[in-house]
């Protein structure tokens, strides 16, 4: 799709932003942190899922340069350039917190938990920058 096919009646420039798993303050990090504490923190269940992941300050960037260069328009990703699976990301923030990641969460306790917000760390969500 050419660039031309973005714009909309009157040439209005259009913008879209696909964001992969937010991470800082607020964002799925929220959601995983009082599990992690207690330590009941673990892989999601088979932790295969891809996290595509960003950090907020980094999605703050993107808005604000789009919007300080007119001449952005068009689909960009807003995620790291190397998606990491569940059981990477799982071990790394364990590590982080000094908590241990013994237990899977499973799938359905996160649903109860946070309802469709869920589905931001069940899906498998791999994509990068340059993917189209």
């Amino acid at each position: 799709m050419g660039t031309e096919a973005l714009y909309l009646k009157d040439d209005v420039r259009t913008v879209i932003f696909r964001f992969g798993v937010v991470l800082g303050n607020g964002g799925a990090l929220q959601k995983m942190l009082p599990l992690f504490k207690f330590n009941l923190g673990g892989r999601i269940g088979n932790g295969h899922q891809a996290y595509s992941w960003i950090h907020i300050q980094d999605v703050l960037g993107a808005i604000s340069f789009v919007n300080q260069h007119k001449e952005c328009s068009g689909i960009y990703n807003l995620t790291s350039p190397n998606p990491i699976d569940n059981r990477e990301f799982t071990r790394t923030l364990a590590s982080a917190l000094h908590k241990k990641a013994i237990l899977p969460v499973p799938a359905f306790m996160l649903k109860v938990l946070y309802g469709e917000g869920a589905s931001t760390l069940i899906m498998d969500k791999r994509f990068c920058p340059n993917d189209y």
